[in-house]
């Protein structure tokens, strides 16, 4: 673990008994990754019957395991992506240009493809809305 942010022990107080729970969350934090915790309280939540739709992460925690694990369990991943050249994919094999696997953007391309997708949506409200006032 990286001395960056890692988490110390107070010099002046020792855990005496290394069952009690700050004893447990600090041997976890200077033991696992900041991945292993989120995927570890995810399982611990919904397993405590917390129900939920989504889940919700920065950039932090956006990365391939985490957003398959959300999907595992049944859950919508919605993760700030970095931007950059990094390319996601979209299991799309119908979407112009598409290979079998489906489609890649960048994060960029993904934001331009959503908004133009809005407008559209937008559009065919507009439209439906005008179709009935006019009836």
């Amino acid at each position: 673990m990286g001395d960056k942010n890692a988490v110390h022990k107070p010099e002046d107080k020792d855990f005496s008994d290394k069952r009690n729970a700050a004893a447990r969350d600090m041997a976890r934090a200077e033991s696992e990754t900041k991945h292993t915790m989120f995927r570890r309280m995810l399982a611990a939540a919904l397993k405590a019957g917390h129900r939920a739709k989504y889940v919700l992460g920065d950039a932090w925690f956006g990365c391939k395991e985490n957003i398959a694990t959300a999907l595992e369990c049944g859950l919508e991943a919605i993760f700030q992506m970095k931007r950059g050249l990094m390319k996601y994919r979209i299991d799309d094999p119908s979407a112009p240009g598409a290979t079998a696997e489906g489609i890649t953007y960048t994060a960029h391309q993904l934001y331009e493809k959503h908004k133009m997708l809005d407008a559209g949506i937008l559009l065919r409200q507009n439209l439906l809305f005008h179709s009935l006032l006019s009836q």
